[in-house]
């Protein structure tokens, strides 16, 4: 069977890393795949039998006015040229806000089979008007769609047919051992999604817990140069700029989680939130804002983590404190984390992807 991805890039961020983890797998049960991209490498590691397939070049992406005009007019035409000589069995794009339905409508067009991949959570705002034609119409045409939330399905299922419930891989080997932590708490995202990854709150909240815990650093992985510079402005006016570390884009996150002992998800909403089982199953004692969608899907409150109320700083700030506090606290949940992780293993995850794939090409 001949799968193509589609990714707008493959960047950086949670979607970009499940395409990764997927197309490996794929390929390593015996399929043909491809991924296609509007333009760039692939920052995550993919087997060589997979192909990496681009609209532009990168001197064609420079901003010039000129490459601004050829680049809209010649996107269609290449991008039905690819699907053209791709010719795949299935087509999976796997972001929202155009693409998802761009993909789906020209793959009916073509003839061929699509699974669209929705990663966003169904209550975002951003690009409404697409996002709603993109939902209501083309969503429809598709011969498939997944979702990775409860709350999702339950949206999607109320008027759309043929929609499964397939949460992400964790694309790290879940430990088996207890490594020596540091006192660091550790987040991750795009720094340019500051606001939907909540990190201006977050910094406040370890403001608020700093002074009594002096041994203690906030590390924060991810890239983008305006959300840097604001999130480095903030730290300093918050008086903890010399406590935390904005690390860039890290390709050794899983060793970044193995050596923090605390995993923080501030998040105003979140589609699923890959980042957060991927620290469980490197043994993080995990605490998230349970925004209105992903973080319950994942966590068993007090159990296997802590689901602290909706942008409560305060309750936040105090969750912080009582995990930095209790070492005990912080290895019981960490235990649990890693039981909860082997739900989400890629060789399950896969399994039931192959088993809609083999539904979805009959």
């Amino acid at each position: 069977m001949k799968i193509l991805f589609a990714s707008g890039t493959m960047g950086g961020g949670g979607a970009e890393r499940v395409v990764s983890i997927l197309a490996n797998e794929f390929v390593a049960r015996g399929l043909e795949v491809s991924i296609l991209v509007v333009w760039g490498n692939s920052v995550y590691e993919l087997d060589p039998r997979i192909r990496l397939l681009k609209l532009y070049e990168e001197a064609e992406f420079k901003s010039s006015v000129s490459n601004k005009i050829a680049r809209r007019l010649v996107y269609y035409p290449r991008l039905v040229g690819r699907l053209r000589a791709e010719r795949p069995d299935i087509i999976i794009p796997v972001h929202g806000g155009g693409w998802n339905g761009k993909l789906v409508l020209l793959a009916k067009l073509l003839g061929i089979r699509v699974i669209a991949a929705e990663h966003i959570n169904h209550r975002v705002k951003s690009g409404e008007v697409l996002r709603q034609l993109e939902r209501r119409m083309a969503y429809r045409l598709a011969d498939a769609l997944t979702v990775l939330t409860r709350s999702d399905f339950a949206h999607y299922n109320a008027y759309l047919p043929r929609v499964h419930l397939l949460p992400n891989p964790v694309g790290f080997p879940i430990i088996s051992h207890r490594p020596t932590r540091s006192r660091t708490v550790l987040a991750a995202g795009r720094l340019n999604s500051w606001h939907h990854k909540g990190f201006d709150n977050l910094l406040q909240v370890f403001a608020m817990v700093a002074p009594m815990h002096t041994e203690w650093r906030l590390q924060i992985a991810g890239t983008g140069d305006d959300g840097l510079r604001y999130l480095t402005q903030l730290a300093q006016e918050l008086g903890i700029a010399n406590r935390v570390d904005f690390l860039g884009f890290r390709k050794d996150i899983d060793r970044l989680m193995r050596e923090s002992s605390i995993f923080v998800v501030s998040s105003r909403y979140e589609g699923f939130s890959m980042v957060l089982v991927e620290a469980m199953s490197q043994g993080c004692a995990c605490v998230s804002f349970d925004c209105e969608s992903g973080p319950s899907d994942i966590i068993h409150h007090e159990v296997d983590g802590l689901l602290i109320r909706d942008q409560d700083n305060l309750a936040m700030s105090a969750a912080l404190d009582q995990l930095m506090s209790d070492k005990a606290l912080r290895e019981r949940l960490s235990t649990a984390a890693l039981q909860k992780a082997r739900k989400f293993a890629a060789d399950a995850i896969v399994d039931r992807w192959l088993d809609l794939l083999k539904l979805t090409s009959h």
